[in-house]
């Protein structure tokens, strides 16, 4: 089968910087106006782009431009509920897509652009090759499981309990028709894996691609690819430098949140002292406000790097009106 030389695709360009961000930022309560500050100078960097010819290096800034925007928006809508939990979640999001910007934009190594690209093709396919393993597709495609719970009563209470009800009526019950949408779910997996895989003998991340390829690890991160021996997000972390001092302390950051979104804490869900333990469904204003300035803070210097690799993308003579 052949498939669509995505060489040939043309980016599109979102249209968002028509709205009147100077009034709305005017607008906007202090604690939030450096996040949509953030927010416009994101847009600002789409505006003008006038050559939307495809390369994986502009691919991959877009990929890293839409990450920013999404991590943004996030931000505003967990604030409004005063959701710490969440706003600390992305916080760690934040934190670990800013160490992959500052690493893409590390002097004289402005080619990583496409290797990030790579990696992240790379990954789509390792997913896709899990997907179709024997052992997924036939735990997803088992129906002789749905209906062995339906005999059991407590079995049938937690799948209610856990996922959603079992109903008979709506259960694949016939063999051939299971075998039949597994078949046609399979080929489509298929199709997305081999289109993937496709795309990696593209001059502009080929390279990249069989270096990943000859590493001893499966998966590496995508620091593994210009150091194996950075085989942590901490190990990565020991060698950036900031006034000449390694960010290793930073990892507590990470370590905190990490903790949270795994369930390993104690102390962080809780509400704790000599008197009552309570659920912390929500964070104070002052803790929200402080989580808001820190993310529209690293948002704002983020977009000050993806200035500078939008430049190598579209290069420093492009069709950008600066």
């Amino acid at each position: 089968m052949e498939y669509f030389d995505i060489s040939k695709a043309k980016l599109r360009i979102p249209n968002l910087w028509d709205k009147d961000w100077e009034n709305v930022i005017d607008e906007s309560d202090e604690d939030v106006k450096i996040l949509i500050k953030a927010q416009y100078r994101a847009v600002c960097l789409l505006k003008n782009i006038e050559d939307i010819s495809f390369s994986f290096k502009r691919a991959a800034w877009l990929l890293l431009w839409t990450r920013l925007f999404k991590i943004i928006e996030g931000t505003r809508s967990a604030a409004s509920y005063n959701s710490e939990l969440i706003l600390e979640i992305i916080e760690r999001i934040l934190f670990e897509y800013q160490i992959q910007v500052l690493t893409i934009a590390e002097e004289n190594q402005n080619d990583r652009l496409s290797a990030f690209s790579a990696w992240c093709l790379y990954n789509d396919y390792q997913y896709q090759e899990s997907l179709l393993s024997p052992d997924t597709m036939d735990g997803i495609w088992d129906i002789d499981e749905e209906k062995n719970i339906l005999k059991n009563q407590n079995e049938e209470l937690i799948h209610k309990k856990l996922f959603a009800p079992l109903n008979e009526d709506n259960l694949i019950t016939d063999n051939h028709k299971a075998k039949k949408i597994k078949f046609d779910q399979k080929n489509l997996e298929h199709i997305k894996r081999d289109r993937i895989k496709s795309w990696f003998s593209n001059d502009e991340i080929k390279p990249w691609i069989e270096k990943i390829q000859s590493m001893k690890y499966k998966n590496p991160s995508f620091f593994q690819i210009f150091d194996e021996n950075q085989t942590s997000f901490f190990k990565r972390l020991k060698v950036m430098k900031l006034n000449d001092k390694d960010l290793k302390f930073a990892y507590i950051i990470y370590k905190k949140s990490s903790m949270k979104i795994n369930g390993s804490s104690f102390h962080n869900p809780l509400i704790i002292n000599s008197e009552i333990v309570f659920p912390k469904f929500t964070g104070s204003d002052d803790q929200i406000t402080d989580l808001q300035k820190r993310i529209g803070k690293s948002c704002y210097d983020i977009c000050v790097v993806l200035t500078f690799l939008r430049d190598y993308a579209w290069g420093k003579d492009s069709q950008i009106n600066k």
